[in-house]
């Protein structure tokens, strides 16, 4: 549940949603790295910085995962695990651009007297 001292979860943004819309598990991780920010955040640090930081090094550690998944689908040969595998792994690494767009930057504008 949601603290009710605290405004509404941030959002993921747009471009990293509608890229990453057929890897539930990757939108909910971000989500919840979100989450974090704005429950624990880190003073001293600006919250939307933190975000962002935060929100780079989990699609970096899922990039990982993924260039892994597709080496492995490349070493079986099945073309259809290649394809899948080689797909997430580019769909991941697109969107590490779109973070920045999206409404997170507007989000922590709007509330920023929450986390001050």
């Amino acid at each position: 549940m949601w603290p009710k001292n605290l405004p509404p979860p941030p959002p993921v943004p747009a471009g990293v949603r509608e890229m990453l819309k057929d890897y539930p598990e990757i939108l909910q991780d971000l989500q919840d790295v979100l989450n974090d920010v704005v429950i624990k955040p880190a003073y001293g640090t600006p919250p939307f910085e933190m975000a962002i930081w935060r929100l780079k090094d989990t699609l970096e550690d899922w990039l990982v995962e993924a260039r892994e998944a597709h080496e492995a689908a490349e070493a079986g040969g099945d073309a259809q695990t290649i394809e899948r595998a080689k797909k997430k792994w580019l769909s991941i690494a697109h969107s590490r651009h779109a973070i920045y767009n999206g409404g997170l930057k507007e989000y922590f504008e709007q509330y920023r007297g929450a986390f001050e």
